[in-house]
């Protein structure tokens, strides 16, 4: 950055206005990053309790999925995604 003691007005507007720019930017990719890691870790929780169920806990929720207990990610959405 440019020392703003010496620059004009319009250049600080400009400038202003591009650091404005770049922080939406970053707010938008922040989020997104947020989205994805929310998402990776509640994989990884639920491969954590998948393991430590015994067959019958799996079976059983396998059958909870199949008829419907367990509604699908597309019809509640993707976690941290809001």
């Amino acid at each position: 950055m440019a020392d703003i003691k010496r620059m004009t007005l319009e250049q600080l507007d400009a400038e202003l206005t591009r650091l404005h720019t770049e922080q939406k930017r970053i707010r938008a990719e922040k989020k997104q990053v947020a989205a994805h890691l929310d998402r990776l870790i509640s994989e990884k929780n639920m491969l954590e309790k998948l393991a430590a169920m015994s067959d019958t806990e799996r079976h059983l929720l396998a059958r909870m999925i199949q008829v419907g207990g367990i509604e699908s990610e597309s019809a509640v959405g993707v976690p941290g995604a809001g």
